[in-house]
């Protein structure tokens, strides 16, 4: 008795032809899943503008106005909604009602004007804020070892919290205190390039300003004291200071391994 089985063609055919049911079912199964990511993100759009004029209505009976503007940024108001949350955007407030938004949901940029809700390009939330402006009063300093600079934030758009990263700390390093700028000179002579950063806000997207620092080798001040007048029996020694550099003793010349002044009595 022959046992029944499939032959190589038919089990080919089988997946040639599940082969072509994938390729016409995946497509439309995906824009149908499009679809309802996109309809997802004009519902929750709705539902955020409707909660802030909510909100906003609601504490103007407790004596609470928020004034008319254009940018309020997507979280500037707090507000309790179901439904996805935008990750970024603006919407312009007048008389308690949002006129226009551009918000980012869901992964796309939904628009809102006229009561009408489009939803276009996708989106991560960064590309729907506002574009920021960093300005530094200098953006090249001059350095002789060991000398430093005061460079200032003239304009931050953003009001980000500013940081500050050096190409090479060997040659020039910097530090922030408010708006001011402390670049310090290194040991090393040549160029490094300071990135200064202003971060991103709810509002506002991050951004940056180089300034390229060129250090020189310098001369230092040094000062030596020792012991001056009548012997008096004790030990004494000589104590060398010099702003910028560390100061090592010996006892031959050429090898310099301590770092207190030798003391004799003679």
């Amino acid at each position: 008795m022959k046992k029944k089985g499939f032959t190589l063609v038919e089990l080919l055919a089988v997946i040639v032809v599940l082969a072509i049911i994938a390729l016409i079912a995946v497509p439309r199964i995906l824009n149908v899943v499009e679809k309802a990511r996109i309809g997802a993100a004009k519902s929750s759009a709705l539902g955020y503008i409707s909660s802030i004029e909510m909100k906003v209505a609601t504490d103007s009976l407790e004596g609470i106005d928020y004034q008319n503007k254009e940018d309020y940024a997507y979280d500037e108001i707090k507000t309790n909604v179901k439904g996805q949350i935008p990750t970024g955007g603006l919407y312009s407030l007048y008389n308690g009602k949002v006129v226009t938004a551009t918000f980012c949901i869901n992964g796309y940029t939904v628009t809102y004007n006229n009561n009408k809700v489009n939803v276009g390009e996708k989106c991560n939330g960064e590309d729907v804020k506002l574009k920021s402006s960093l300005v530094l009063s200098k953006s090249t300093v001059f350095l002789t070892y060991p000398q430093e600079e005061v460079v200032e934030v003239t304009e931050n758009t953003s009001g980000g919290i500013l940081t500050c990263e050096t190409s090479d700390s060997k040659v020039a390093t910097c530090s922030i205190s408010g708006n001011s700028i402390t670049i310090k000179s290194g040991k090393k002579e040549g160029q490094a390039t300071l990135t200064i950063v202003s971060e991103a806000t709810s509002k506002y997207r991050n951004s940056q300003v180089a300034v390229l620092v060129s250090t020189e080798e310098g001369l230092l001040s040094v000062t030596a004291n020792g012991y001056t007048g009548v012997y008096d029996g004790s030990s004494h020694g000589i104590t060398v200071t010099s702003e910028g550099s560390t100061v090592m003793y010996g006892l031959e010349q050429g090898t310099y391994d301590l770092d207190k002044s030798p003391t004799y009595s003679e």
